[in-house]
């Protein structure tokens, strides 16, 4: 193979990725690059979108970055004749409200769901969305075991208070070979 092909190989093949990474990014941001990326426009209450997150994923049709988004945000997504698309908040989604406990200052960590970073109020609460379909969500504090949320747990009228496990790292013994202290002499 040339140089010349083996480079223009090495480009396809870093290109991509470096477009886009696998962390999440603010969703807002990813359908800036989906509109870049086709010929859709998207149509948006921009509140709406505030602390909400989607992996960051490329691909070669236009219809699966919108499988993509219907798999993994909590809105919908209706394509109508002008390639734009509508979004609004799936039905199966409903918003609840958690109180984090302890003395840590909540505001100096990242908390976040699988769609959502979040921002504590001053009252340490929370607001999130549920999980599609009812199901289970998991809170994911720095420092902090995941925390699985039932949202059958939580009524609209309350906040409950979620008291977190400290994550805890146990280290591995470290053997130290040929180690000799010196002492102190007089003489130096």
């Amino acid at each position: 193979m040339t140089p010349t092909k083996q480079l223009t190989l090495l480009l396809l093949l870093i290109l991509p990725c470096s477009l886009f990474s696998q962390e999440p990014i603010a969703l807002r941001d990813y359908l800036i690059k989906v509109e870049q990326a086709t010929d859709y426009t998207f149509a948006y209450q921009d509140s709406n979108l505030d602390g909400h997150i989607i992996p960051e994923v490329p691909f070669d049709n236009p219809q699966q970055y919108i499988q993509h988004l219907t798999d993994n945000s909590l809105f919908e997504y209706r394509v109508l004749r002008d390639l734009t698309v509508t979004l609004s908040i799936r039905k199966d989604v409903r918003q609840m409200c958690a109180r984090l406990m302890g003395t840590d200052n909540w505001n100096d960590k990242s908390i976040y769901t699988r769609y959502q970073r979040l921002q504590p109020q001053a009252d340490n609460s929370l607001l999130l969305w549920s999980a599609p379909n009812g199901g289970a969500l998991d809170l994911h504090v720095e420092g902090y075991e995941p925390y699985r949320m039932d949202p059958g747990v939580f009524k609209a009228e309350t906040c409950p208070s979620l008291v977190l496990q400290p994550m805890i790292e146990t280290l591995n013994e470290v053997f130290l070979t040929n180690y000799f202290a010196k002492g102190i002499s007089k003489n130096t």
